[in-house]
């Protein structure tokens, strides 16, 4: 998916949940889940986060940063700094980009690197299911914003 799908994505999430959970901070949880919902593409070298971090060297894109892995390795260094707080925004963040991610013809694996469970679906990456996608999960979040703003 693009940068912008997983943000568009990760802003409809982070808004339900903050709808629906008691979310002691919204706008840092909003924040955090967009942050993260970006995270995992820094491996890719075709990525604005993997161009500039050039991490991709590091990492090859669709594996370990594309696995459910990186999430608990997050936590524990927020629980390791008493940034806890931090935890839930992260979760949806880096959660909902490997959902969707997981939508798309390549997939994920999610206990990357043990390759027994993979997720694949129909999705071409910036194709125009994508960008309906887009619009709608955009289109939602600015309804869910304006019945109650952050």
């Amino acid at each position: 998916m693009m940068f912008y799908t997983h943000i568009a994505f990760a802003m409809l999430c982070s808004l339900l949940c903050i709808k629906f959970m008691h979310i002691s901070n919204p706008l840092t949880f909003f924040i955090v889940a967009i942050i993260f919902a970006v995270i995992a593409d820094i491996d890719n070298k075709d990525s604005k986060l993997g161009r500039k971090l050039k991490l991709y060297v590091l990492f090859k894109h669709r594996g370990v940063m594309h696995s459910i892995f990186p999430v608990l390795v997050f936590a524990l260094v927020f629980l390791i700094f008493n940034l806890k707080f931090l935890i839930p925004g992260m979760v949806v963040g880096y959660l909902s980009h490997l959902f969707i991610d997981s939508f798309t013809l390549s997939g994920i694996y999610i206990f990357y690197p043990f390759k027994g469970l993979r997720f694949k679906g129909f999705i071409k990456t910036n194709s125009l299911t994508e960008w309906v996608l887009f619009v709608i999960f955009i289109t939602s979040s600015i309804i869910l914003l304006i019945k109650k703003p952050l």
